[in-house]
């Protein structure tokens, strides 16, 4: 199993995309860098943490390449 992790903006959004694509695994919502060690959605959404919405993805090598992830 491998991992990446995405910020594409709406982290619900680009769950859901994923979920539907053969080969994805798992995927988390969360958020990446910023100010506060354990942030609130509300805290994020105000642009003053720093955090970008990110998922986490994990998936099957084999069935599915990290370019065609990143397509």
């Amino acid at each position: 199993m491998n991992t990446i992790y995405l910020a594409g903006g709406c982290f619900w959004g680009v769950e859901h995309f994923f979920k539907g694509v053969e080969g994805v695994l798992e995927t988390m919502p969360g958020y990446a860098n910023g100010t506060l060690e354990n942030p609130s959605y509300e805290a994020v959404y105000t642009d003053a943490t720093g955090h970008a919405e990110t998922v986490r993805i994990r998936y099957d090598a084999e069935m599915l390449s990290l370019q065609q992830i990143l397509r």
